[in-house]
């Protein structure tokens, strides 16, 4: 399996960039596709959710429907959508539903969902449908709004998140594609998390952040044999106030991505190299806002970054960022550009060939799917 995966990322690697060179030569400007699964509603705060795009242009995630029941599906690059709920699950209660958090490469799917007393189970899903569900050991399987949260899936099969135990602690684990568990936490860790969606990669590493003993959050990189090593931004705010370093993706080489807030509570972007460097940065127009500011949410194999940040009109915009650092605004037609909204587009993931998934809010405040695919102008 393990041949297998790194045989199928290779072939991404090389053959997808000379595809998206080739699509680029009939096309003049960027070209935005937006989506809905059948079910979704328009309604405010409703509708859809993106997780993140594989390198094959599949995206996943989950949507709302009419009676605010989340349900999880599959985009195709040929615009079908497939739709799933895991077993035994709770959809007869608002927010609640099966939510998928990640995909890889072969068109796996693993998330979480709650069950009849509420109770959070996680799954995997594999491209034929076959749905798995699991709970990590130790995880309170009794009270409501508890148990394992599955967040991030790597094109072996192993999958990482989190668990919450019967003291209310939570822990971080990470499952492997046979189905063997490993919990772990940072040195010093009151609360484990890791990142959604690109939070572990093809070696096996694992991304995420932990609140410390100085009650400030520090990012972690988890290493396949188990050695961690903390990530702090320079910059990033040591009060003890519950801010500090959140790492969001990792890339196949081990580049990280993700965000920190300084002592004025405002977000701005790094890039971990993987010997160790950081880089901050801020999209061009990010406000220095506290509680806003510059998010990256995704990494790919060439280091260009995707994520989102917020104006000086609370107003939030798409962007991405090249190894050498140059940004692209996204704004996807329709999405709301209302002063003080505070949402507008999104970005979630960003793929080898720089094609760009997330979800927007429209002026009515639904929200809804898209696929941003680049070109030369």
């Amino acid at each position: 399996m393990k041949f297998q995966a790194w045989f199928m990322y290779l072939i991404c690697l090389v053959v997808l960039p000379i595809t998206a060179l080739a699509e680029q030569k009939s096309c003049s400007q960027p070209r935005v596709v937006e989506f809905d699964p059948p079910l979704a509603s328009p309604s405010p705060g409703l509708g859809t959710i993106v997780s993140g795009i594989n390198n094959l242009g599949e995206v996943a995630g989950y949507y709302l429907d009419a009676n605010a029941v989340y349900h999880s599906y599959v985009r195709y690059p040929d615009g079908r959508i497939t739709s799933f709920d895991a077993p035994n699950v709770l959809t007869g209660s608002p927010y609640h539903g099966t939510a998928a958090f990640s995909l890889n490469d072969f068109g796996a799917t693993t998330g979480r969902f709650p069950d009849q007393q509420s109770i959070r189970h996680s799954f995997v899903r594999t491209p034929d449908g076959h749905i798995t569900t699991f709970d990590a050991p130790g995880a309170d399987i009794t009270d409501p709004f508890q148990g394992t949260s599955a967040f991030s899936l790597n094109l072996q099969g192993a999958i990482a998140g989190v668990y919450v135990d019967t003291g209310f602690n939570q822990h971080g684990f990470v499952r492997s594609p046979h189905g063997a568990f490993t919990a772990f936490d940072p040195a010093g860790s009151h609360y484990t998390t890791v990142a959604e969606a690109t939070g572990i990669n093809l070696p096996g590493a694992i991304i995420g952040s932990y609140l410390g003993t100085d009650f400030n959050f520090h990012g972690f990189l988890r290493q396949p044999d188990g050695a961690m090593t903390v990530i702090d931004a320079p910059g990033a705010d040591t009060s003890g106030s519950f801010n500090g370093t959140f790492p969001s993706s990792i890339n196949v080489w081990g580049a990280i991505t993700g965000s920190y807030g300084d002592p004025n509570g405002v977000n701005h972007g790094f890039v971990r190299l993987p010997d160790g460097q950081i880089s901050a940065f801020d999209a061009p127009g990010s406000a220095a806002i506290p509680g806003v500011g510059t998010g990256p949410g995704a990494i790919n194999a060439r280091g260009e970054i995707g994520g989102s940040f917020f104006d000086a009109n609370f107003v939030v915009h798409g962007f991405t960022r090249s190894p050498e650092g140059t940004f692209t605004i996204i704004d996807v037609p329709g999405a709301t550009t209302t002063i003080g909204s505070g949402t507008g587009t999104w970005v979630s993931g960003v793929n080898l060939q720089g094609v760009v998934t997330g979800n927007y809010a429209d002026t009515n405040g639904g929200n809804h799917g898209y696929v941003w695919t680049p070109c030369d102008k």
